[in-house]
């Protein structure tokens, strides 16, 4: 079974068909709107799988597409789904111009941090700071800096083990709003902090 869960589209998928038990495929409905799908080649040919819960039976002689339902699938591979790891998550606090200051919503955001955590028990963190173009490049890249390590001192002061949580700034070279130099951006003065 193949899960198509994440984003990154599987392009080929050689399976031997030699084998004396059948091989059973399944394309899983991806997160977001990209669409996914897998391509199975077999003794007998070459088939697609391209929408969700469409199934590929492999055997030494042939190669059957068909379809599945969810049910079907949570029953039949459910040791395979509790195994699969869980998705990365995205979470982005804001600051106030010009300093490291977090705005009164991503308060509430950091907040939610540890709780997500406790649930992942081997998660790594990557915290990563932005500024806007306002300042020097040097500036901004020291202040990125600045907010990436204040973010992962308050997660290690909430519980968060400091070897599970790296920091980096990126200063302004990675905006979410692209602008002209020396504007006032609020949404490129971030922190973005992924769980995976």
């Amino acid at each position: 079974m193949m899960n198509a869960k994440h984003t990154v589209s599987i392009a080929t998928l050689m399976l031997c068909a030699a084998c004396a038990t059948p091989e059973r495929i399944v394309l899983l409905p991806g997160v977001g709107a990209k669409p996914t799908s897998i391509e199975v080649r077999g003794k007998s040919g070459t088939a697609v799988l391209a929408i969700p819960y469409a199934e590929a039976v492999v055997t030494a002689r042939d190669t059957v597409v068909g379809k599945v339902d969810a049910e079907t699938v949570a029953k039949r591979y459910a040791d395979v789904i509790a195994a699969t790891p869980t998705a990365p998550k995205l979470f982005i606090v804001y600051y106030l111009t010009g300093g490291n200051e977090l705005t009164v919503e991503s308060l509430a955001v950091v907040d939610n941090i540890p709780r997500e955590l406790a649930g992942r028990p081997a998660a790594e963190v990557v915290v990563t700071g932005h500024t806007d173009r306002v300042g020097t490049v040097e500036a901004n890249d020291a202040l990125s800096e600045k907010r990436a390590a204040l973010i992962r001192d308050t997660l290690i002061a909430n519980g968060v083990p400091r070897s599970r949580i790296v920091a980096v700034g990126r200063g302004e070279r990675e905006p979410l709003i692209t602008t002209a130099d020396e504007v006032d951006e609020p949404r490129n003065r971030r922190v973005e902090i992924k769980i995976r």
